[in-house]
């Protein structure tokens, strides 16, 4: 069986503004230009072959390609000098510097100025997985065993950069021509490729003790290599290694014809990601745009879950079924990395902080009957630092007399609602057309930058979309989809901006900090899916 899979969008003004500057219209831009243009390729081969009733081997192979262009405009960090030199300076007071090392005029003689950060990635993945499963009798038992390896490499060139330009008065857009900005040790043009390559070796078994006890146990070890190489002879380059042995296991009981109880314990590991590894510490603080800069050692974040629950199905009348899933659930993550605030104006840095938990319950109910189907699924999750920690408040109004913000062991992690609802039903009109719609109703969140819950929470929101599919032939399908019916009005993230930075026409004197990113509006997609 093989699929080949192609996409490309442009997504314009991504990003967020000043909560009074989208009061005043909601379409405007804090700065300008904003877009991420992504362009991606997939093609897989997978195939099982079985060698007895009771003994198979299933294979993947699959090759990926991505692009990745991104423009973003942002407020600089360079400002004319204050010693009447005619000069650009930097943050901390020193002469702003362009390729070779020559110094910045205050060429549009106090601005105002604004900065363009440009980055591409461009990615060659590649893998292969092979399995075994076989089931047999061991002792009398039936049992169930499946072992592997898999292997995922790729190849990335990232190239990075920062103009020095103008700024429009209106609409807060970059204009050039500028200066490419080189400050060795804050911003310089980037060009750097990744190698990685993860190695998996797993095997996990399940076997019978009863008619109504099943328990299984898993184990996989996982290999990470992550080598960065600086074309411009940096001090990009480095070599990183990182590998697990992750321990899991369960037992399942089988109440009744319509009800099994679960539980388990499972252990996983994740190797930071180059990005990660190239914006560590304090010194090495980049922007939002993930813009590489020196190459310090961060841990891998290992993480522990239990997780309990009651789960089954049961039929209701003559065509209908309804199945459940009812859980609760706890991670523990050790040397988690999250993203900190510098003391440099859109700047941060990763690090590892400590522990972190994500704890709560789900609930899942599907119905299906004939010509119709519906689900709902609900989570609580609190998600919460178990270790604590001291970060530069950035814009954060909260900050405390020395600039920063203090992150206490039981504050909320920023981004995670506690509860989440979504929904859907669809409904087969005729044998080849289907109609139906979903929904997502999501809870308030705490905006990135107030780590310590010190400010409220992003409003939660309510959206409803709808979807269609018709069959044309076996592989020829028609599908289309409208999101955001109502055309409703939300935000999906937040955090804080300088709105002192800019000089914001549409709000003057704006002075509120909290910045949105608002969701898209109504909007129709639609496509062909073909099936071979």
């Amino acid at each position: 069986h093989g699929s080949l899979d192609l996409a490309n969008s442009v997504l314009n003004g991504p990003g967020t503004s000043p909560v009074e500057l989208l009061r005043a219209d909601p379409r405007a831009q804090f700065t300008a230009p904003n877009q991420m243009a992504n362009r991606f390729i997939q093609f897989a081969l997978n195939g099982r072959h079985g060698f007895t009733d009771t003994l198979s081997v299933q294979g993947q192979v699959h090759y990926d390609y991505f692009q990745q262009r991104v423009i973003n405009g942002n407020a600089p960090n360079d400002a004319p000098c204050d010693d009447g030199s005619g000069l650009m300076c930097t943050g901390h007071g020193d002469p702003s510097t362009t390729r070779g090392g020559a110094t910045i005029p205050d060429f549009l003689n106090g601005g105002p100025y604004s900065e363009l950060d440009l980055q591409t990635t461009n990615t060659n993945g590649y893998g292969v997985s092979v399995q075994q499963t076989e089931t047999h009798s061991v002792f009398g038992l039936r049992n169930h065993e499946v072992a592997g390896v898999s292997f995922d490499g790729a190849q990335t060139m990232f190239t990075g950069s920062a103009l020095l330009g103008g700024l429009t008065p209106v609409t807060r857009e970059y204009y050039g021509p500028g200066y490419v900005i080189d400050e060795p040790g804050a911003t310089v043009p980037v060009r750097v490729r990744v190698h990685d390559a993860y190695v998996g070796v797993f095997a996990t078994d399940t076997i019978d003790l009863t008619q109504r006890l099943s328990l299984t146990g898993s184990m996989r070890y996982n290999f990470a290599q992550i080598n960065l190489a600086d074309q411009n002879g940096g001090d990009l380059s480095g070599r990183h290694a990182y590998s697990a042995i992750n321990p899991g296991g369960g037992l399942r009981y089988r109440l009744t014809k319509w009800a099994t109880l679960y539980g388990g314990y499972s252990e996983t590991n994740r190797a930071p990601t180059p990005a990660e590894l190239s914006c560590a510490g304090p010194e090495n603080a980049c922007s939002l745009a993930n813009f590489f800069v020196g190459d310090p050692e961060l841990k891998q974040v290992r993480a522990h879950t239990f997780e309990a629950g009651l789960r089954g199905g049961f039929a209701i009348g003559a065509a209908g079924r309804l199945s459940y899933d009812v859980g609760l659930f706890r991670t523990d993550a050790d040397n988690d990395i999250v993203f900190i605030n510098s003391e440099t104006l859109n700047r941060a840095f990763f690090a590892n902080i400590g522990a972190t938990r994500r704890q709560g319950g789900k609930v899942h109910l599907a119905w299906q009957a004939d010509g119709w189907s519906a689900w709902l699924n609900y989570t609580h999750t609190d998600a919460t630092y178990r270790s604590g920690f001291v970060e530069d408040a950035g814009s954060n109004p909260a900050g405390d007399d020395d600039g920063d913000i203090t992150v206490r062991r039981g504050n909320r992690l920023p981004g995670i609602p506690l509860d989440k609802l979504t929904g859907g039903v669809d409904v087969r009109v005729t044998p080849n057309w289907t109609v139906g719609g979903d929904f997502v109703l999501q809870g308030g969140q705490y905006l990135f930058g107030d780590e310590a819950n010190l400010t409220p929470r992003l409003p939660g929101f309510f959206v409803l979309n709808l979807h269609s599919s018709v069959q044309v032939t076996r592989w020829l399908q028609l599908f289309g989809s409208i999101a955001n019916v109502t055309d409703r009005q939300y935000y999906t993230f937040g955090t804080f901006s300088a709105t002192s930075s800019v000089y914001l026409a549409q709000a003057p004197g704006a002075s509120n900090p909290r910045s949105y990113s608002p969701a898209a509006p109504i909007g129709g997609f639609g496509g062909v899916r073909v099936t071979f």
